[in-house]
């Protein structure tokens, strides 16, 4: 599985994703976000399907940028 084609829009991509749950965490006082409510930002962005919505929460969590605590998806080390 590839991050980026080049036959593809940026836009559907999972570091795309990734990008858009970050941004919606960091504006969160909380930085933490239930997984309807990055759902629903997701769609929004016409990210609609669940699988692509699963890959981008899989990106971050494989980077250390998320972590998974019922029922919330938190942010981690918010320094930047």
């Amino acid at each position: 599985m590839t991050l980026f084609k080049k036959d593809k829009d940026i836009k559907e991509s999972f570091v795309y994703g990734g990008y858009l749950i970050l941004k919606k965490l960091r504006s969160v006082p909380s930085k933490r976000l239930s997984f309807y409510d990055i759902s629903e930002e997701l769609t929004k962005k016409n990210i609609i399907h669940y699988r692509q919505q699963f890959f981008c929460l899989m990106f971050l969590f494989s980077l250390g940028a998320i972590e998974f605590k019922e029922p919330y998806i938190e942010l981690l080390n918010d320094e930047n």
